[in-house]
């Protein structure tokens, strides 16, 4: 019978109870954070409300006499101390009508600010808010100073709960309503602001005032800010201009003047409860440098069981399976270990877990970062030191994460484990390229026109391809053919050419190359307009380069196929490989179903983009000599227009100095694209 030690950590158990456990983003998943970064919980800007009082050592609240000495309201909104409470473990910040003259006029509406005494920079902000049921906001934002010649806000989520236009009820009213703002000068005012929006719906297309929702943002550099709606990502924002200075949290209810307060439907007759914004929490955290060394196993690779980071119940034990080492033992229903992993990859992943059991076994089910991924079971294999090889296939992001192994069953002591192979599955590729050279020979003359033909011991066509992007083992490959102009039959044999030393352009009888394997052949008749395909041999294709095709025919009546000219009907190679990357401890399997398609090009560029003078650079690849170029605006106006042989193009209108969204096309004989340009 096996015995279970029995171990009290005591003193762990006494430190476990004393310690205050700080709380974590409410996300799915893990943040994008840089590499050699973490995130560090920021208590400056973070409170749980569990006190009586606003904590004044952290948050300031505005009042027309005191208090901030900044913003006093939007008109007619006053902001005043009394609408700010803390009470039953909650900020509560309440909106009232009132009767209050200041400046000069009377203030009909009663707000509330509260405002961190501190400022934060790059990181993950988040609040668990109910929103108010009236005609003023219920907000949750950041919010610098003017440095001297500009300031920026970051609105994770602005709402309201009452409103007489359509767009207010059924759009901002359900949503996370996020902005990003860059005023240019000290002035805010509309023509010197940077702005761009998003939103979010709510689940179920609630009202933002029936529950509580997490609203969060990711400020993860000057560049980006990632937008989450409880635990989701739902939008990504790069600003129109830096965002690199500190801001402020803030709080908020105000007026605004786009749904302006009318008598009787302004909400204001609601309960003190329903007119009340309230917040569970706010929570920040910096990012910080990760100087820690870090621990965490690398997969694809092994993990050994023994090198778990937390565990409950389990203990190890010498094993006796091959290579030595410790399992991992004395296994019961509820019990759980854990490891730091570092995914290097997303993907497929098959866990190979080496097992034993002497009883009925149990069930292990696996989990990342609290997401559940799959389970596997473990039976009988004979003996505690009997092992067996059960496997689960699950799906991993990638990046550093807590991979979990819960046990159940019924059996007093259910398994061991040795060790867990974690196997990327490689999904094959389907890659489609187009020729960066095509031509024919007829005799030994270069005919480089919009066909290629073939004639048996007269004419044969040359195509080049490159494969320099193809990153894997090739395993099956076609070329595809159009039938163009003239018709023909006979046996066709595409052959691999011996080296790819040439131009469409200066191809001739003295340095054509030679046949060095044929790959494939089709023997049929080929009528216009139909697309014939040929099987190559792919294991005879190197990756890694350009390589040359060689199409010629053994007897029948001539034929002509479509060249790359023609845009419509261009030759293709489509080539399927499986993708490089395992480590040298795990091995790769190959998913044979569900092939990703990517179509292959060489992509021109633009840059500086997004642009800030009105002018850009374009450089071409992968087209002819003859290039249109055609710049539309988001409206679809022509806004420029011009023609170009050259490979690197200078784009200069007036038109392009106003800020917005730009489409570039740029169309050859060879291929159509489209390009984005922002313009600042």
């Amino acid at each position: 019978m096996r015995m279970k030690k029995q171990v009290l950590f005591i003193l762990g158990f006494v430190f476990s109870l004393a310690a205050w456990a700080q709380p974590t983003p409410f996300i799915e998943g893990n943040l994008p954070i840089q590499a050699g970064k973490k995130l560090v919980f920021n208590p400056d800007m973070s409170d749980e409300f569990n006190g009586q009082t606003l904590n004044r050592n952290k948050w300031q609240t505005a009042s027309p006499t005191g208090g901030w000495r900044g913003w006093k309201g939007r008109f007619p909104g006053l902001f005043q101390d009394s609408a700010v409470s803390v009470k039953q473990g909650k900020l509560w910040i309440k909106a009232s009508a009132q009767n209050a003259q200041f400046q000069g006029r009377t203030w009909t509406h009663q707000g509330g600010l509260v405002r961190s005494n501190k400022a934060g920079l790059y990181g993950y902000y988040e609040c668990k808010m109910k929103a108010n049921r009236t005609i003023m906001s219920s907000t949750f934002w950041l919010n610098s100073s003017c440095d001297g010649t500009r300031s920026t806000e970051l609105d994770i989520t602005e709402v309201v709960g009452e409103g007489e236009k359509p767009w207010i009820v059924n759009n901002n009213m359900r949503s996370m309503n996020f902005n990003t703002h860059h005023w240019r000068t000290c002035r805010r005012s509309a023509e010197n602001d940077f702005a761009r929006k998003g939103s979010a719906r709510l689940a179920g297309n609630a009202f933002a005032y029936e529950d509580y929702h997490v609203y969060g943002a990711f400020w993860k550099s000057k560049d980006l800010i990632i937008f989450y709606l409880d635990g989701k990502e739902v939008d990504r924002i790069t600003p129109r201009s830096d965002f690199n200075l500190e801001m402020h949290m803030l709080m908020v209810v105000e007026t605004y003047d786009w749904n302006a307060p009318n008598p009787g439907k302004d909400g204001m007759g609601r309960s003190a409860d329903a007119r009340s914004t309230t917040y569970e929490y706010v929570r920040a955290w910096k990012i910080a440098d990760d100087n820690t060394p870090s621990t965490a196993i690398n997969i694809p690779g092994r993990i050994e069981a023994e090198n778990f980071t937390n565990q409950s119940g389990i203990q190890t034990e010498n094993t006796t399976d091959a290579g030595g080492g410790q399992n991992v033992g004395y296994v019961n229903n509820g019990d759980f270990v854990e490891y730091a992993i570092n995914a290097t990859s997303v993907g497929r992943y098959d866990l190979d877990f080496r097992v034993a059991s002497a009883t009925s076994g149990g069930k292990i089910t696996i989990s990342s970062n609290g997401n559940v991924l799959g389970s596997v079971n473990v039976a009988n294999t004979g003996g505690w030191q009997n092992w067996a090889t059960v496997s689960s296939r699950i799906n991993l992001p990638a990046g550093a994460q807590t991979l979990r192994f819960d046990f159940s069953g019924t059996a007093n002591y259910l398994l061991n484990i040795n060790y867990v192979d974690a196997n990327l599955v490689a999904t094959p590729v389907t890659t489609t390229l187009a020729p960066i050279h095509d031509t024919y020979l007829q005799g030994s003359t270069n005919i480089n026109h919009n066909i290629l033909r073939v004639e048996a011991g007269n004419r044969v066509s040359y195509l080049m391809f490159d494969l320099s992007k193809i990153n894997g083992t090739i395993t099956n490959a076609k070329l595809k053919l159009t039938c163009n102009s003239d018709p023909g039959n006979g046996n066709l044999v595409i052959a691999l050419g011996n080296q790819s030393n040439w131009t469409e352009s200066n191809l001739s009888g003295n340095n054509k190359p030679n046949t060095a394997t044929n790959l494939g052949n089709l023997n049929t008749s080929y009528a216009i307009g139909t697309t014939y395909t040929w099987n190559l041999n792919a294991s005879a294709i190197n990756k890694g380069g350009n390589i040359s095709l060689i199409v010629s025919q053994t007897g029948g009546n001539d034929v002509a196929f479509a060249a790359s000219e023609n845009t419509t009907f261009a030759p293709q190679l489509e080539i399927t490989y499986t993708p490089s990357g395992t480590s040298s401890n795990a091995r790769t399997t190959v998913e044979a179903a569900s092939q990703q398609v990517e179509r292959f090009f060489n992509k021109s560029q633009l840059y500086p983009n997004p642009s800030t003078q009105g002018v850009c650079y374009l450089n071409l690849k992968g087209h002819s000599n003859k290039v249109n170029i055609r710049v539309f605006n988001a409206l679809g106006k022509l806004v420029y227009e011009g023609i170009s042989q050259e490979k690197q193009v200078r784009i200069e209108s007036q038109r392009l100095q106003k800020p917005g969204t730009y489409f570039v096309q740029i169309q050859s004989n060879r291929k159509t694209e489209t390009l984005r340009l922002c313009i600042h």
